[in-house]
C-alpha cells in the first residue's frame, strides 16, 4: 500500500509537472496567438489603406482615361465632319471631271465620224482613179505588145537579111581568099621558072 502510495503520488506530481507544463504550453501559444492575430490586423490595416490608394489611383485613371477618351471622340468626329466635307467635295470635282470628259470624249467621237466619212470618199476617189489608171495601163501595155510584136517580125526579116549578106560576104570572102592564092601560085611559079633561067644562064 504505501508502495502504490508513493507511486500514485509520484503519478499525481507527474501530472501536475505535465498539467502546469501544458498549462506554460498553452499561455505561449495564446500570447503567439494574439502575436500572430496583432500581426494580421496589422497587415490587414495596411492592406485596406493600400487597396484604398489603389483604387482612388484607379478612379483617378479612370477620370483620366474618360477625359481622353472624350477629347478623342471630339477629335474624330471633326474628323470625321472634314473628311465628310472633303469626299463631298471630290465627289463633285470627280462628277464634273467626268462631265468634262463625257463631252470631250463625244467631241472625239464626232471628229472620228467625220474623218471615217472624209477617208472613205478619199478610199473611193483613189479606187475610182486607181480603176482609170489600170484600165489606162492595160490599154498601153496592149499597145506596147502589139508594137513590140511588129518590132519583133521587123527585126527577124531584118536579121534573115542580114544573114543572107553575111553569107554572101563569105561566099565572096571564101572567092576572094582562092584567088588570091591562085595569085600566089602563079608568082611561085614565076619565080621557079626564073630560078631555073638563072641557074642554066649560070
Amino acid at each position: 500500500m504505501d508502495s502504490l502510495t508513493d507511486t500514485d503520488s509520484e503519478f499525481e506530481a507527474d501530472c501536475d509537472s505535465e498539467t502546469d507544463a501544458l498549462s506554460d504550453s498553452d499561455s505561449e501559444v495564446e500570447a503567439d496567438c494574439d502575436s500572430e492575430m496583432d500581426s494580421l490586423s496589422e497587415a490587414d490595416s495596411e492592406v485596406e489603406t493600400d487597396c484604398d490608394s489603389e483604387m482612388d489611383s484607379l478612379t483617378d485613371d479612370d477620370s483620366e482615361v474618360e477625359t481622353d477618351c472624350d477629347s478623342e471622340i471630339e477629335a474624330l468626329t471633326e474628323a470625321e465632319v472634314e473628311f465628310d466635307t472633303d469626299c463631298d467635295s471630290e465627289i463633285d470635282s470627280l462628277t464634273d471631271a467626268d462631265s468634262e470628259v463625257d463631252n470631250d470624249c463625244d467631241s472625239e467621237i464626232d471628229s472620228l465620224a467625220d474623218a471615217d466619212s472624209e477617208l472613205d470618199n478619199d478610199c473611193d476617189s483613189l479606187t475610182d482613179a486607181l480603176s482609170e489608171a489600170d484600165s489606162e495601163f492595160e490599154t498601153d501595155c496592149d499597145s506596147d505588145t502589139e508594137a513590140l510584136s511588129e518590132a519583133d517580125s521587123e527585126f527577124d526579116t531584118d536579121c534573115d537579111s542580114e544573114t543572107d549578106a553575111l553569107s554572101e560576104a563569105d561566099s565572096l570572102c571564101e572567092t576572094l581568099v582562092f584567088k588570091d592564092s591562085l595569085k600566089e601560085l602563079e608568082i611561085l611559079s614565076d619565080l621557079t621558072a626564073l630560078k631555073e633561067a638563072l641557074v642554066e644562064a649560070d
